[in-house]
């Protein structure tokens, strides 16, 4: 509610608003789903995305390991029947014969290596690029939208890293908490119905 007081969440004022024209109560299960929707921390939207298009990308680099596999089973048949033939001393006619459909096997061979080659590239262009999308989800599940600095899990997050660094620990910890806005005034006024305490 606070977001959508201030106008901070354009998409989560958008659903409240159309609800509330359309005269559809609010209850607690909406209220719910409009928390996972527009404001959950864990941003599961983005995850979904995330989740979806490396499940795409993985499936195609299946198919074309498959496909790959199925040529490199066929190459490798077509040589044993190559070195069968040979052994039986064919002639030169036969020979020759031979020999250019074993230069057209491993043609067909190398282009199959050469495409699976190609998509390990561009997947691993992709994976990279779907592990900056993840770290900047990741980054903005941590931070708050309207200050800019970290949310409770953030602080979280650095609070057990301080605490896990024993070089710290040796040289003693102090955590000051400040009340920067002077919201007590906003919350006595109002009576605490559209605003919470920011903790810094």
């Amino acid at each position: 509610w606070y977001e959508h007081i201030m106008g901070i969440n354009p998409g989560l004022s958008q659903a409240v608003q159309q609800l509330l024209d359309g005269g559809k109560p609010i209850d607690d299960d909406i209220i719910s789903r409009l928390y996972e929707q527009h404001v959950s921390e864990c941003k599961q939207e983005i995850n979904r995305i995330l989740r979806e298009d490396m499940k795409h990308l993985l499936s195609k680099l299946i198919d074309v390991t498959d496909e790959t596999d199925k040529r490199t089973q066929s190459f490798g048949n077509n040589l044993q029947s190559y070195g069968d033939q040979l052994r039986a001393k064919p002639g030169i006619a036969a020979l020759e014969s031979l020999v250019e459909r074993m230069a057209d096997d491993a043609s067909q061979m190398h282009g199959s290596v050469s495409i699976l080659h190609s998509e390990l590239e561009h997947s691993k262009d992709e994976v990279g690029k779907l592990q900056q999308e993840l770290e900047s989800a990741r980054r903005e599940a941590l931070i708050d939208p309207l200050t800019g600095i970290y949310n409770r899990r953030g602080f979280e997050m650095q609070m057990q890293a301080v605490l896990a660094d024993e070089a710290l620990l040796g040289k003693g910890l102090c955590l000051l908490m400040v009340d920067i806005d002077d919201f007590k005034k906003i919350n006595d006024s109002y009576f605490h119905l559209f605003a919470a305490p920011v903790i810094c």
